[in-house]
């Protein structure tokens, strides 16, 4: 299943929250799928899309942000299995 977390930044906490995205992110996982990031040019927001087989080992791949502001988890499906 892929899942969409959206995280929203503290403005103080944007640079080590993207620190600790480089060092220990989703994508340093095992069984987790990274397909891709991307972080609001003029916002807090930043979005990253996994793949895995349960919400739960992504929410604990994303536990280090909880310092840094707040997240939440989508489960999302491609348009064309809509």
């Amino acid at each position: 299943m892929k899942y969409m977390v959206h995280f929203l930044f503290r403005p103080e906490s944007k640079g080590q929250a993207i620190e600790t995205f480089e060092r220990i992110g989703p994508h340093h996982h095992p069984g987790i799928t990274f397909h891709s990031a991307w972080i609001g040019a003029s916002s807090g927001d930043a979005f990253v899309l996994v793949e895995i087989a349960s919400e739960e080992s992504v929410a604990l791949a994303v536990e280090p942000w909880k310092g840094y502001g707040e997240l939440s988890i989508y489960p999302v499906i491609d348009i064309e299995q809509y």
